[in-house]
């Protein structure tokens, strides 16, 4: 369930105009990134069953950039495309449940759609970072 929640929201990632050349992976580590172009990472931290159908989903998107091909401008209209696209619940909806039907879960919710965000540079890359909360529901 936890790969199809990430490559569901990989493909809606994909789908944003603007980010549609751009990589994105369900989580991988260091080591796994490519060293020649930016790639979104969905990592899904937490999946807890509320109540019945009804889910929380902690998931992380990360955007990596190498930092010794990308200028730093390109990496933040990158980051700025997708927290722009994050206004648009009712698009993220329709992405979403056409990609999680493996998971048997639809998209219910968006908490806080630019919660904490945090940009640095680690292991030579240019990171940013979003933590959203999804409400799914079983279906």
């Amino acid at each position: 369930m936890t790969l199809a929640i990430e490559q569901a929201l990989c493909d809606w990632v994909t789908s944003i105009p603007g980010l549609t050349d751009t990589a994105a992976q369900p989580g991988i580590t260091a080591d796994e990134l490519p060293a020649a172009a930016p790639v979104f990472v969905v990592e899904l931290a937490q999946l807890e069953n509320v109540l019945g159908p009804l889910y929380k989903a902690s998931v992380t998107i990360s955007l990596r950039s190498p930092a010794l091909v990308t200028a730093r401008a390109t990496h933040a209209v990158l980051w700025e495309t997708l927290v722009a696209a994050l206004a648009d619940k009712l698009w993220l909806e329709r992405q979403f449940n056409r990609g999680a039907a493996a998971s048997n879960l639809v998209f219910a919710g968006l908490a806080d759609p630019h919660g904490p965000i945090s940009h640095d540079v680690r292991d030579e890359f240019w990171r940013s970072d979003i933590t959203l909360i999804l409400g799914l529901r079983r279906i």
